[in-house]
């Protein structure tokens, strides 16, 4: 996963998909999950979300204005 970048992006769409199944397209859940597993309810999953949900809302204000 490491060396190469194609193969982990792929890994990573694929486990995405998996957790939006799993939290019926619940981003905030999913990204959580993708962190934790099945412990998204934890503090470090659901700092991970607030994290990645900082960088979205970022990147859409400097991108979309």
């Amino acid at each position: 996963l490491v060396n190469d970048i194609s193969y982990a992006t792929k890994n990573a769409i694929v486990e995405l998909e998996y957790w939006l199944k799993v939290h019926k397209n619940d981003w905030f859940k999913a990204w959580a999950s993708y962190n934790t597993g099945w412990r998204y309810k934890g503090n470090t999953g659901l700092k991970y979300s607030e994290d990645i949900a900082v960088i979205v809302h970022t990147l859409r204000n400097e991108y979309y204005l």
